[in-house]
Protein backbone atom coordinates (compact mmCIF):
# COMPACT_ATOMS: atom_id res chain seq x y z
CA UNK A 1 0.00 0.00 0.00
CA UNK A 2 2.88 2.36 0.73
CA UNK A 3 4.18 1.97 -2.86
CA UNK A 4 0.89 2.92 -4.45
CA UNK A 5 1.24 6.74 -4.09
CA UNK A 6 4.73 6.62 -5.62
CA UNK A 7 3.41 4.61 -8.57
CA UNK A 8 0.56 7.03 -9.01
CA UNK A 9 2.99 9.96 -8.85
CA UNK A 10 5.18 8.33 -11.50
CA UNK A 11 2.16 7.78 -13.73
CA UNK A 12 1.16 11.44 -13.42
CA UNK A 13 4.70 12.55 -14.26
CA UNK A 14 4.69 10.35 -17.36
CA UNK A 15 1.35 11.78 -18.46
CA UNK A 16 2.61 15.35 -18.05
CA UNK A 17 5.82 14.63 -19.98
CA UNK A 18 3.87 12.90 -22.72
CA UNK A 19 1.44 15.80 -22.98
CA UNK A 20 4.34 18.18 -23.50
CA UNK A 21 5.35 16.19 -26.56
CA UNK A 22 1.96 16.01 -28.23
CA UNK A 23 2.33 16.89 -31.93
CA UNK A 24 -0.77 19.09 -31.83
CA UNK A 25 0.68 21.39 -29.20
CA UNK A 26 1.26 25.00 -30.23
CA UNK A 27 4.69 25.65 -31.72
CA UNK A 28 6.67 28.84 -31.45
CA UNK A 29 6.83 30.97 -34.60
CA UNK A 30 9.70 33.45 -34.95
CA UNK A 31 9.19 36.31 -37.41
CA UNK A 32 12.30 38.32 -38.25
CA UNK A 33 11.38 41.68 -39.76
CA UNK A 34 13.75 44.02 -41.56
CA UNK A 35 12.60 47.48 -42.65
CA UNK A 36 14.51 49.43 -45.30
CA UNK A 37 13.90 52.33 -47.65
CA UNK A 38 13.86 52.12 -51.44
CA UNK A 39 17.67 52.52 -51.49
CA UNK A 40 18.16 49.52 -49.18
CA UNK A 41 19.18 51.57 -46.12
CA UNK A 42 17.72 50.39 -42.80
CA UNK A 43 14.83 52.41 -41.38
CA UNK A 44 14.90 52.76 -37.61
CA UNK A 45 12.00 53.89 -35.45
CA UNK A 46 9.33 52.40 -37.75
CA UNK A 47 6.15 51.34 -35.96
CA UNK A 48 5.60 47.63 -36.54
CA UNK A 49 2.37 45.69 -36.01
CA UNK A 50 1.90 41.92 -36.21
CA UNK A 51 -1.66 40.97 -37.11
CA UNK A 52 -3.52 37.68 -37.43
CA UNK A 53 -6.86 37.95 -39.23
CA UNK A 54 -8.13 41.35 -38.05
CA UNK A 55 -6.57 41.31 -34.56
CA UNK A 56 -3.23 42.73 -33.47
CA UNK A 57 -0.92 40.22 -31.79
CA UNK A 58 2.03 42.49 -31.00
CA UNK A 59 3.48 45.92 -31.72
CA UNK A 60 7.08 47.11 -31.68
CA UNK A 61 9.55 49.63 -33.11
CA UNK A 62 12.41 48.75 -35.46
CA UNK A 63 15.92 49.17 -34.00
CA UNK A 64 18.90 51.05 -35.45
CA UNK A 65 19.42 48.26 -38.00
CA UNK A 66 15.78 48.40 -39.05
CA UNK A 67 15.12 45.01 -37.48
CA UNK A 68 12.80 43.45 -34.96
CA UNK A 69 11.90 39.88 -34.05
CA UNK A 70 8.40 38.77 -33.09
CA UNK A 71 7.84 35.44 -31.35
CA UNK A 72 4.30 34.06 -31.07
CA UNK A 73 2.52 30.74 -30.85
CA UNK A 74 2.04 29.59 -34.42
CA UNK A 75 -1.33 28.61 -35.80
CA UNK A 76 -3.02 27.67 -39.05
CA UNK A 77 -3.73 31.25 -40.07
CA UNK A 78 -2.50 34.14 -42.18
CA UNK A 79 -0.20 36.66 -40.57
CA UNK A 80 0.49 40.24 -41.62
CA UNK A 81 3.33 42.57 -40.67
CA UNK A 82 2.64 46.30 -41.13
CA UNK A 83 5.26 49.08 -40.98
CA UNK A 84 4.44 52.77 -40.63
CA UNK A 85 6.60 55.86 -40.24
CA UNK A 86 5.94 59.54 -40.77
CA UNK A 87 7.25 60.64 -44.17
CA UNK A 88 6.85 57.16 -45.70
CA UNK A 89 3.99 55.28 -47.28
CA UNK A 90 2.62 52.34 -45.34
CA UNK A 91 4.14 48.92 -46.15
CA UNK A 92 2.77 45.49 -45.29
CA UNK A 93 3.36 41.82 -46.04
CA UNK A 94 0.99 38.87 -45.70
CA UNK A 95 2.31 35.34 -45.22
CA UNK A 96 1.26 31.88 -44.10
CA UNK A 97 3.98 29.74 -42.47
CA UNK A 98 4.40 26.61 -44.57
CA UNK A 99 7.26 24.83 -42.81
CA UNK A 100 9.82 25.49 -40.13
CA UNK A 101 9.43 27.85 -37.20
CA UNK A 102 11.14 30.97 -38.57
CA UNK A 103 9.98 33.40 -41.24
CA UNK A 104 11.99 36.32 -42.61
CA UNK A 105 9.96 39.34 -43.80
CA UNK A 106 11.45 42.25 -45.74
CA UNK A 107 9.46 45.50 -45.82
CA UNK A 108 10.39 48.45 -48.04
CA UNK A 109 9.13 51.88 -47.03
CA UNK A 110 8.84 54.34 -49.91
CA UNK A 111 9.04 58.01 -49.07
CA UNK A 112 5.80 59.91 -49.50
CA UNK A 113 5.88 62.29 -52.45
CA UNK A 114 6.14 65.92 -51.35
CA UNK A 115 5.99 67.64 -54.76
CA UNK A 116 2.96 69.74 -55.64
CA UNK A 117 0.62 68.47 -58.30
CA UNK A 118 0.55 70.91 -61.24
CA UNK A 119 -2.97 69.79 -62.17
CA UNK A 120 -5.72 71.75 -60.50
CA UNK A 121 -7.80 69.39 -58.38
CA UNK A 122 -11.45 70.33 -58.23
CA UNK A 123 -13.82 69.65 -55.36
CA UNK A 124 -15.77 67.24 -57.58
CA UNK A 125 -12.64 65.14 -58.19
CA UNK A 126 -11.93 65.02 -54.46
CA UNK A 127 -15.49 63.89 -53.71
CA UNK A 128 -15.33 61.31 -56.48
CA UNK A 129 -12.19 59.77 -54.99
CA UNK A 130 -13.72 59.80 -51.52
CA UNK A 131 -16.78 57.96 -52.84
CA UNK A 132 -15.04 55.57 -55.23
CA UNK A 133 -11.83 54.66 -53.40
CA UNK A 134 -10.95 52.69 -50.25
CA UNK A 135 -7.60 51.30 -49.16
CA UNK A 136 -6.25 49.00 -46.46
CA UNK A 137 -6.08 51.82 -43.93
CA UNK A 138 -9.75 52.69 -44.45
CA UNK A 139 -10.71 49.06 -43.94
CA UNK A 140 -8.51 48.60 -40.86
CA UNK A 141 -9.82 51.81 -39.25
CA UNK A 142 -13.49 51.11 -39.96
CA UNK A 143 -15.68 51.67 -36.88
CA UNK A 144 -17.97 48.91 -38.16
CA UNK A 145 -16.96 45.23 -38.51
CA UNK A 146 -15.87 44.36 -42.06
CA UNK A 147 -16.24 40.64 -42.76
CA UNK A 148 -15.62 40.47 -46.51
CA UNK A 149 -15.17 42.53 -49.66
CA UNK A 150 -18.90 43.10 -50.00
CA UNK A 151 -18.94 44.72 -46.56
CA UNK A 152 -16.36 47.25 -47.81
CA UNK A 153 -18.93 48.50 -50.31
CA UNK A 154 -22.01 48.17 -48.12
CA UNK A 155 -20.57 49.77 -44.97
CA UNK A 156 -17.77 52.02 -46.22
CA UNK A 157 -18.45 52.98 -49.86
CA UNK A 158 -22.13 52.41 -50.81
CA UNK A 159 -21.69 54.78 -53.77
CA UNK A 160 -19.71 51.97 -55.44
CA UNK A 161 -22.95 49.99 -55.75
CA UNK A 162 -25.01 52.53 -57.70
CA UNK A 163 -22.84 55.57 -58.30
CA UNK A 164 -22.86 58.93 -56.59
CA UNK A 165 -26.36 59.63 -57.89
CA UNK A 166 -27.70 56.96 -55.54
CA UNK A 167 -30.49 54.39 -56.11
CA UNK A 168 -32.93 56.63 -57.94
CA UNK A 169 -35.61 54.02 -58.57
CA UNK A 170 -35.52 50.81 -56.59
CA UNK A 171 -38.35 49.22 -58.58
CA UNK A 172 -36.49 49.07 -61.90
CA UNK A 173 -32.96 48.34 -63.04
CA UNK A 174 -30.68 51.36 -63.33
CA UNK A 175 -27.95 51.12 -66.01
CA UNK A 176 -25.52 53.01 -63.75
CA UNK A 177 -25.50 50.37 -61.01
CA UNK A 178 -22.58 47.98 -60.50
CA UNK A 179 -22.27 45.09 -62.97
CA UNK A 180 -18.70 43.71 -63.01
CA UNK A 181 -15.82 42.89 -60.68
CA UNK A 182 -12.12 42.95 -61.58
CA UNK A 183 -9.48 41.40 -59.30
CA UNK A 184 -5.82 42.30 -59.84
CA UNK A 185 -6.60 43.55 -63.35
CA UNK A 186 -8.59 40.48 -64.44
CA UNK A 187 -12.33 40.61 -65.04
CA UNK A 188 -14.06 37.76 -63.22
CA UNK A 189 -16.43 36.20 -65.75
CA UNK A 190 -19.13 33.66 -64.78
CA UNK A 191 -17.83 32.84 -61.29
CA UNK A 192 -19.52 30.03 -59.32
CA UNK A 193 -22.54 31.35 -57.46
CA UNK A 194 -22.11 31.13 -53.73
CA UNK A 195 -24.98 29.76 -51.63
CA UNK A 196 -24.06 32.33 -48.98
CA UNK A 197 -24.51 35.06 -51.58
CA UNK A 198 -27.95 33.72 -52.49
CA UNK A 199 -28.94 33.71 -48.83
CA UNK A 200 -27.55 37.20 -48.18
CA UNK A 201 -28.89 39.01 -51.24
CA UNK A 202 -32.33 40.58 -50.61
CA UNK A 203 -35.23 39.11 -52.55
CA UNK A 204 -37.59 41.14 -54.70
CA UNK A 205 -41.08 41.62 -53.22
CA UNK A 206 -43.72 39.19 -54.52
CA UNK A 207 -45.97 40.44 -57.34
CA UNK A 208 -49.34 41.88 -56.48
CA UNK A 209 -52.54 39.96 -57.27
CA UNK A 210 -54.50 41.13 -60.33
CA UNK A 211 -56.48 44.33 -59.83
CA UNK A 212 -60.20 43.72 -59.49
CA UNK A 213 -62.40 45.46 -62.04
CA UNK A 214 -66.10 46.26 -62.04
CA UNK A 215 -68.64 47.97 -59.84
CA UNK A 216 -67.76 45.89 -56.80
CA UNK A 217 -64.03 46.62 -57.10
CA UNK A 218 -62.47 48.57 -54.18
CA UNK A 219 -61.40 52.14 -54.66
CA UNK A 220 -57.89 53.02 -55.79
CA UNK A 221 -56.94 53.96 -52.24
CA UNK A 222 -58.07 50.54 -51.00
CA UNK A 223 -56.16 48.64 -53.67
CA UNK A 224 -52.96 46.90 -52.41
CA UNK A 225 -49.72 48.73 -53.23
CA UNK A 226 -46.45 47.18 -54.30
CA UNK A 227 -43.93 46.97 -51.43
CA UNK A 228 -40.75 48.97 -52.08
CA UNK A 229 -37.90 46.90 -53.43
CA UNK A 230 -34.50 46.88 -51.75
CA UNK A 231 -31.99 48.47 -54.15
CA UNK A 232 -29.56 45.63 -53.40
CA UNK A 233 -31.86 43.20 -55.23
CA UNK A 234 -30.46 44.60 -58.50
CA UNK A 235 -26.81 43.91 -57.62
CA UNK A 236 -25.89 40.79 -59.66
CA UNK A 237 -25.27 37.55 -57.80
CA UNK A 238 -21.89 37.32 -59.50
CA UNK A 239 -20.85 40.54 -57.74
CA UNK A 240 -22.08 39.21 -54.40
CA UNK A 241 -20.29 35.87 -54.88
CA UNK A 242 -16.93 37.38 -55.85
CA UNK A 243 -16.78 40.11 -53.22
CA UNK A 244 -18.02 37.87 -50.41
CA UNK A 245 -15.15 35.45 -51.12
CA UNK A 246 -12.46 38.14 -50.63
CA UNK A 247 -11.16 38.65 -47.09
CA UNK A 248 -10.94 42.29 -46.02
CA UNK A 249 -7.40 41.90 -44.66
CA UNK A 250 -6.27 40.75 -48.14
CA UNK A 251 -7.37 43.98 -49.86
CA UNK A 252 -4.81 46.66 -50.73
CA UNK A 253 -7.34 49.01 -52.31
CA UNK A 254 -10.74 49.12 -54.03
CA UNK A 255 -11.74 51.54 -56.82
CA UNK A 256 -14.97 52.04 -58.73
CA UNK A 257 -15.57 53.30 -62.27
CA UNK A 258 -19.10 54.58 -62.83
CA UNK A 259 -21.18 54.83 -65.98
CA UNK A 260 -19.97 58.36 -66.79
CA UNK A 261 -16.27 57.41 -66.86
CA UNK A 262 -15.02 56.55 -70.36
CA UNK A 263 -11.29 56.61 -69.54
CA UNK A 264 -10.97 52.84 -70.13
CA UNK A 265 -11.75 51.34 -73.56
CA UNK A 266 -13.20 48.05 -72.30
CA UNK A 267 -17.00 48.43 -72.03
CA UNK A 268 -16.98 46.10 -69.01
CA UNK A 269 -14.67 48.55 -67.21
CA UNK A 270 -17.61 50.88 -66.55
CA UNK A 271 -19.99 50.15 -63.69
CA UNK A 272 -17.19 47.97 -62.33
CA UNK A 273 -15.31 47.67 -59.06
CA UNK A 274 -11.55 47.04 -59.25
CA UNK A 275 -10.02 45.11 -56.32
CA UNK A 276 -6.25 45.14 -55.84
CA UNK A 277 -4.95 42.49 -53.44
CA UNK A 278 -1.88 42.77 -51.25
CA UNK A 279 1.44 41.23 -52.36
CA UNK A 280 1.47 37.47 -51.90
CA UNK A 281 -2.33 37.14 -52.07
CA UNK A 282 -4.01 35.19 -54.87
CA UNK A 283 -7.63 34.91 -55.99
CA UNK A 284 -9.41 31.92 -57.54
CA UNK A 285 -13.12 32.09 -58.49
CA UNK A 286 -15.11 29.74 -56.31
CA UNK A 287 -12.36 29.66 -53.66
CA UNK A 288 -11.71 33.32 -52.94
CA UNK A 289 -8.60 35.14 -51.77
CA UNK A 290 -5.80 33.26 -50.05
CA UNK A 291 -2.10 33.53 -49.21
CA UNK A 292 0.26 31.11 -50.90
CA UNK A 293 2.46 29.52 -48.20
CA UNK A 294 5.36 28.63 -50.48
CA UNK A 295 5.80 32.20 -51.68
CA UNK A 296 6.20 33.69 -48.23
CA UNK A 297 7.78 31.03 -46.03
CA UNK A 298 11.51 31.37 -45.45
CA UNK A 299 14.09 28.93 -44.14
CA UNK A 300 15.11 29.37 -40.50
CA UNK A 301 17.77 32.05 -40.08
CA UNK A 302 20.27 30.16 -37.93
CA UNK A 303 22.66 33.12 -37.85
CA UNK A 304 20.18 34.99 -35.65
CA UNK A 305 18.76 32.03 -33.67
CA UNK A 306 17.45 33.04 -30.25
CA UNK A 307 19.00 31.37 -27.18
CA UNK A 308 16.72 29.26 -25.01
CA UNK A 309 16.40 31.80 -22.20
CA UNK A 310 14.96 34.35 -24.65
CA UNK A 311 11.96 32.03 -25.07
CA UNK A 312 10.91 32.30 -21.43
CA UNK A 313 7.15 31.81 -21.03
CA UNK A 314 4.68 33.84 -18.96
CA UNK A 315 1.34 32.25 -18.04
CA UNK A 316 -1.71 34.21 -16.82
CA UNK A 317 -4.62 32.56 -14.99
CA UNK A 318 -7.88 33.63 -13.38
CA UNK A 319 -7.40 33.96 -9.62
CA UNK A 320 -10.95 32.78 -8.94
CA UNK A 321 -11.39 29.85 -11.33
CA UNK A 322 -7.80 28.98 -12.21
CA UNK A 323 -8.63 29.03 -15.93
CA UNK A 324 -6.09 30.45 -18.41
CA UNK A 325 -6.87 33.97 -19.62
CA UNK A 326 -6.44 34.70 -23.33
CA UNK A 327 -6.04 38.13 -24.87
CA UNK A 328 -4.15 39.64 -21.93
CA UNK A 329 -1.90 42.53 -22.99
CA UNK A 330 1.61 41.94 -21.64
CA UNK A 331 3.12 45.43 -21.88
CA UNK A 332 6.75 46.43 -21.38
CA UNK A 333 6.41 49.55 -19.21
CA UNK A 334 9.72 50.95 -20.49
CA UNK A 335 9.19 50.75 -24.27
CA UNK A 336 5.44 50.18 -24.61
CA UNK A 337 6.02 46.99 -26.66
CA UNK A 338 3.32 44.45 -25.98
CA UNK A 339 2.13 40.96 -26.87
CA UNK A 340 -1.11 39.04 -26.27
CA UNK A 341 -1.58 35.77 -24.44
CA UNK A 342 -2.97 32.88 -26.47
CA UNK A 343 -5.91 30.59 -25.72
CA UNK A 344 -3.67 28.71 -23.28
CA UNK A 345 -3.02 31.93 -21.34
CA UNK A 346 0.67 31.93 -22.25
CA UNK A 347 3.01 34.24 -24.13
CA UNK A 348 6.74 34.21 -24.81
CA UNK A 349 8.80 37.10 -23.45
CA UNK A 350 11.17 37.31 -26.43
CA UNK A 351 9.98 40.87 -27.12
CA UNK A 352 11.68 42.04 -23.90
CA UNK A 353 15.35 43.06 -23.78
CA UNK A 354 17.98 41.07 -21.88
CA UNK A 355 18.12 41.73 -18.16
CA UNK A 356 15.37 42.95 -15.89
CA UNK A 357 12.09 44.42 -17.13
CA UNK A 358 8.77 45.42 -15.64
CA UNK A 359 5.65 44.31 -17.47
CA UNK A 360 2.04 45.27 -16.88
CA UNK A 361 -0.78 42.78 -17.47
CA UNK A 362 -3.98 44.39 -18.73
CA UNK A 363 -7.34 42.99 -19.81
CA UNK A 364 -10.81 44.48 -19.63
CA UNK A 365 -12.73 43.04 -16.68
CA UNK A 366 -9.61 42.34 -14.61
CA UNK A 367 -7.42 44.38 -12.31
CA UNK A 368 -4.04 45.32 -13.80
CA UNK A 369 -1.03 43.47 -12.44
CA UNK A 370 2.62 44.56 -12.58
CA UNK A 371 5.48 42.06 -12.33
CA UNK A 372 9.27 42.18 -12.66
CA UNK A 373 10.80 39.56 -14.96
CA UNK A 374 14.39 38.78 -15.89
CA UNK A 375 15.71 37.39 -19.19
CA UNK A 376 19.08 35.81 -18.48
CA UNK A 377 20.79 32.45 -19.18
CA UNK A 378 20.14 31.33 -15.59
CA UNK A 379 16.45 32.36 -15.68
CA UNK A 380 14.46 29.92 -17.86
CA UNK A 381 11.60 28.71 -15.62
CA UNK A 382 8.08 29.84 -16.60
CA UNK A 383 6.53 32.83 -14.85
CA UNK A 384 3.00 32.20 -13.49
CA UNK A 385 0.70 35.12 -12.72
CA UNK A 386 -2.91 35.40 -11.62
CA UNK A 387 -5.39 38.22 -12.27
CA UNK A 388 -8.39 39.08 -10.13
CA UNK A 389 -11.70 39.93 -11.86
CA UNK A 390 -13.08 43.42 -11.25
Amino acid sequence: MRGFPLSLFGLLVAIVIGAQRLPGQAQQLTIRVRVSDSAGAPVSGANLSLLRATGTLATAVSNADGRHTFTVNSGDADYEVVARKIGFNRASRLFRPASGDTVAVQLVLVRAAQTLDPVKVTADEALRRKSYHADAEDIANSPRPINDGMDVLLKLRPDMLWGRIGPRDATSYDPCWIRDVWVNGVRIVDPPISEMAIARKPEAPPPLPPVRRGPSAPSAAAQPHQAPADPLTHVPLTVWSVLMSIKPEHIEEVNYVDCFDFSMPDPHARNAVFVILKPGVRFTPGIGSYVEPTRMAAAPDTTHALPRYRMRVLGVFDETTGDPISGVEVIDTASGTKALTTATGTVTLAFLPDGGSTVRLHKAGYRDVTVDVVLAPNQVSPVTMTMRPE
